[in-house]
C-alpha cells in the first residue's frame, strides 16, 4: 500500500511516494508538445506559396481597365507585359545592366514604359507591387506616372516574393 505523508506524527513503514516529480515530468512533456504544436501552426500560417498572385479587385473604379503589373523595389521596375517582361531603372538616369534584371526580362528605359502605358491609359492601368525597399521613393514614382495621366493601383509585398498577375478567370 502507498502512503502519502505522515499520520499522527510518526511514519508507518519506509514507503513514501511523492507525486511532485511525476507532475514535473508530465508538465515538461505537455510543454514540449505545446511548443511543437505552436511551431507547426506558425509554420503553416506563416509560409506562403512561392508565387503570390495579384488579383485585381472587381469593385475598384478601374474594373473595366486591364492591369499591367509593375514590381518596384526602390531602384528597378519590372513590368510584366502580355508579350514579355521589361526591366528598367528609375529614376531614368540610374545606370543598369542586363545582369541586374530578373531572368526572362529585357532591359528597357522608363520612357518606353511610360509611352506604352500613356498610349493605353484609357484601357489599362499600372498595378504596382511595392517591396519594402521601394517605400522610400514610391511617391516620386507614382507622381511620374500620374503626371502622364496613367491610373495606378498598388499593393505592398514582401521583399523576396515572386509575383504574377492572375486574371479573375484564373488564367495568367
Amino acid at each position: 500500500m502507498i502512503r502519502l505523508g505522515m499520520t499522527g506524527g510518526q511514519s508507518r513503514g519506509g514507503e513514501h511516494f511523492d507525486l511532485l516529480p511525476f507532475i514535473n515530468i508530465l508538465m515538461c512533456t505537455l510543454g514540449c508538445l505545446l511548443l511543437i504544436a505552436l511551431s507547426m501552426a506558425s509554420l503553416s500560417l506563416g509560409s506562403a506559396p512561392e508565387d503570390w498572385r495579384v488579383v485585381p479587385d472587381s469593385d475598384s473604379a478601374s474594373q473595366h481597365k486591364v492591369p499591367i503589373l509593375l514590381t518596384w523595389d526602390g531602384k528597378m521596375i519590372v513590368a510584366q507585359l502580355a508579350s514579355d517582361g521589361l526591366c528598367m531603372s528609375w529614376p531614368p538616369n540610374l545606370a543598369m545592366d542586363q545582369g541586374s534584371c530578373p531572368p526572362g526580362t529585357k532591359l528597357s528605359d522608363f520612357e518606353a514604359l511610360s509611352t506604352y502605358l500613356g498610349s493605353r491609359k484609357s484601357t489599362h492601368y499600372a498595378l504596382i507591387a511595392v517591396r519594402p525597399s521601394g517605400f522610400e521613393n514610391f511617391r516620386e514614382l507614382t507622381k511620374a506616372l500620374t503626371a502622364q495621366g496613367i491610373s495606378i493601383g498598388y499593393e505592398p509585398i514582401s521583399q523576396a516574393k515572386q509575383v504574377r498577375l492572375s486574371s479573375t478567370d484564373g488564367t495568367n
